[in-house]
């Protein structure tokens, strides 16, 4: 799960941490404040070109607000 925001990685686990207990798996979180998601961009960053090259399930948001990112 990506997530682009304001949050910090401690709090996106512990709001993941129901749902893993639901699902009964480890959910693995990588968190990016917007910046440093462009910063990542720009330096052409495997792991974030991939998954912006790839098919998404957005949570929250969807694709224009993504693209507005790039």
């Amino acid at each position: 799960m990506m997530v682009i925001g304001s949050c910090s990685f401690g709090q996106v686990v512990e709001v993941l941490s129901k749902a893993q207990d639901k699902l009964g798996r480890e959910i693995n979180p990588s968190v990016y404040p917007v910046s440093e998601l462009k910063s990542k961009m720009i330096d052409v960053n495997h792991f974030i070109r991939t998954v912006l090259r790839e098919p998404k399930i957005f949570l929250i948001g969807d694709e224009h607000e993504l693209e507005d990112l790039a």
